[in-house]
Order: C-alpha cells, then structure tokens, then sequence
C-alpha cells in the first residue's frame, strides 16, 4: 500500500484499486501524511475525514501530487482521479485558481468544472452518514461500498 517510503512522483503508471484488492492485502491503508497527515504519521483509510481531503487538495500544488493523492484513495474518488488525469497544464492552473478562490467564498463559474475533485462523488452522502453517526469519512465511505448502498461509478461513467 501507498505511504510515505513508497512516493514515486515521476512514475507514469499509477494503480487504481479494487475495495477487494485493498481488503485482502495484509498491509493496513495508508494515506501519506505529506498529503493528509498533520504531523508525521500516515493517515488509517479509517481515520480518514474531510479535513484530511481539504487538506491533501491544499497541498497539491502539481498535477503529479494530485494524482499520486487520489491514487491513494482509489477506489473512493476514482471519479477524481480520472477527471485530474486528464487536465493540461493550463486546466491544471485554473483548477489551483478555482480552489483558492472557493476556500476564500468567492464562487465562480469554473467550480462546476472542477467539482469531481473537489467533492468527489461517493463523498457527498458518506459525508453526511458520517456526521449522524459520527464515524469517520473513510469507514463511511468504505461501509457504503461493501452494503452496495452507495454506487461508485467506474471511471467516467456517471450515476
């Protein structure tokens, strides 16, 4: 599983998973603190919650940390992965511009464009299950996956 020791920006080829290849590997799920964490410690899939995603989406400041942060999270945002694997250069600047100005309220009309990877899909109900029942996001969201109750897309298709 992804962690600190194993960060390889430069690689091309980055891994989407499968909830089953990540529960059946003997390693536990680890997000790299560099993009999630507050201090120096990997962040547990289980522990994960919003604050880490704004967080990781602060710290992204290139499309190769982008995508290594949401391969991280494969399968939950594969939605946003596709969408930021496919940005240029210039779509990436305005996705970086979009962000500062939502985290400031002024709303603009390129937030739509971007949505998928500012609130990737599944987030949007697991989040609000997560806050009822106050369990982390992460736990939500993969407890939706494995009940079928919440439908992840594969890459690109819409609900």
């Amino acid at each position: 599983m992804p962690g600190a020791d194993s960060l390889d920006l430069e690689k091309s080829e980055k891994t989407r998973w499968t909830l089953q290849d990540r529960q059946n590997s003997q390693e536990p799920w680890l997000l790299c603190y560099e993009f999630f964490g507050e201090g120096k410690r990997d962040v547990e899939i289980y522990d994960f919650g919003a604050p880490n995603y704004t967080l990781f989406l602060d710290r992204a400041t290139s499309k190769p940390v982008l995508i290594e942060g949401l391969c991280q999270l494969s399968p939950l945002a594969d939605d946003a992965l596709k969408l930021a694997e496919g940005l240029s250069p210039v779509e990436f600047l305005e996705f970086r511009e979009t962000l500062t100005k939502e985290r400031s309220g002024t709303h603009t009309h390129r937030t739509s464009k971007f949505f998928e990877i500012l609130v990737p899909r599944g987030f949007v109900e697991a989040q609000i299950i997560s806050e009822i029942f106050e369990v982390s996001l992460g736990h939500t969201l993969i407890g939706l996956m494995e009940l079928g109750q919440q439908r992840f897309p594969p890459h690109g298709n819409t609900l």
